[in-house]
């Protein structure tokens, strides 16, 4: 079985964090963390920075978590533009 990957965006509210955004990524588990890689932000150091991106493997039951970033604002426009890039080239330009 091939894994579904997603890029999660999550906001932090008063009682931990809501998922309010999910970008299911086509290609595989190399390309997936490969572009997560690529997006602004910081690794996850324990914080409880108010936005958050995970990687996450959709097919584990529970979801799997593969990585966390941590990122302002301004980062998450820029790599909400860069996922959506490479989800249309995916897509598009195979």
């Amino acid at each position: 079985m091939t894994d579904i990957l997603a890029i999660t965006v999550d906001m932090k509210v008063y009682n931990g964090y809501i998922e309010y955004c999910r970008f299911t990524l086509g290609g595989g588990r190399q390309d997936a963390e490969e572009l997560f890689e690529r997006l602004s932000g910081i690794a996850d150091i324990g914080l409880a920075l108010p936005l958050r991106l995970s990687l996450v493997n959709l097919s584990a039951a529970p979801n799997e978590v593969l990585a966390i970033k941590y990122c302002r604002l301004d980062e998450l426009a820029w790599n909400c533009r860069l996922i959506t890039k490479e989800i249309f080239n995916h897509y598009n330009l195979g």
